[in-house]
């Protein structure tokens, strides 16, 4: 079986889209949704009821607000199928056969699965490495290395599948297009400016806890070198866009915040600081070989 998990906040205007979707997968029948609330201000009963003669759908209301983070992991904890797929309520799945395509590549062994994913925002059809989109898990993978999501309101997904790629056996990669991420203006994750940059400081919080975690759980070298390259590629991008003023604040997080002399690669790790305010960060590559 399939926990497809769902969190939902004022998602009225998205929420059938999203199941409808799923109804139309050609293994439903092997789907149990899980709808998490996190307090909204709408019940979801009369939408839900228009799908209860095609999907098995478990409903849950939060005491109080969380975030999606605490919403996802309320429903791994409330998850009893053999794998797990997340679908957020304002996207939804490419076509019928979405799942079944997962399905197939994950029962190949694989601790998860990737699809591409359809952006809506720029119409590109990519891997997305870093979040929750398009990707299917197997659930005793996730409960053995005791992954769960970060009490926070941003980037909890980053951080949830960034756990999973340093620990993975075996992913499976599928050329199709599985999903669709689709334009809403009005989600949590919709921002600009000043709110994108001070999230920051929570994505260099996050990448400290990853390495750190993987450290710690003898993790292969090889994952936590190559993440932390890919993130010392993002800081470096970020590093170079913004004006000199934000140039301070960001060096000090990253000096104040990011990997610290501790872990298990202190040469790496200064190296890795230096390069993210460098120009040319591919002098760096030839480090983590």
């Amino acid at each position: 079986m399939i926990d497809v998990i769902i969190p939902v906040y004022n998602s009225k205007n998205t929420l059938f889209k999203a199941l409808a979707s799923i109804a139309l997968q050609s293994i439903k029948d092997r789907v149990i949704v899980h709808i998490i609330d996190d307090c909204s201000d709408y019940s979801y009963l009369d939408i839900i009821s228009k799908f209860e003669c095609d999907l098995n759908i478990k409903f849950y209301r939060l005491d109080k607000n969380g975030g999606p983070g605490v919403a996802r992991q309320y429903g791994i904890d409330n998850s009893f199928g053999e794998f797990i797929c997340f679908l957020d309520s304002d996207d939804v799945f490419y076509n019928s056969k979405s799942l079944e395509i997962l399905y197939d590549e994950i029962n190949m062994n694989c601790d998860y699965v990737i699809g591409k994913v359809y952006d809506e925002k720029d119409n590109s059809m990519k891997y997305t490495l870093s979040d929750l989109h398009g990707k299917l898990y197997r659930r005793e993978f996730i409960l053995k290395n005791d992954i769960k999501f970060p009490n926070s309101y941003v980037h909890e997904d980053n951080l949830f599948h960034n756990l999973v790629r340093v620990c993975c056996r075996k992913t499976g990669i599928v050329k199709d297009v599985v999903y669709v991420y689709c334009i809403n203006d009005n989600s949590i994750t919709s921002v600009t400016g000043d709110l994108e940059f001070d999230r920051l400081a929570i994505l260099i919080e996050h990448t400290n806890f990853v390495i750190r975690w993987a450290v710690n759980r003898n993790c292969d070298i090889g994952l936590i070198k190559q993440y932390i390259y890919e993130k010392s590629n993002y800081f470096n991008r970020c590093y170079h866009s913004v004006s000199d003023d934000r140039k301070i604040i960001l060096k000090k997080l990253i000096d104040n915040s990011l990997l610290d002399s501790n872990y298990l690669f202190e040469d790496d790790i200064n190296k890795l600081k230096e390069s993210i305010f460098n120009e040319d960060i591919s002098k760096y590559i030839s480090k983590l070989s």
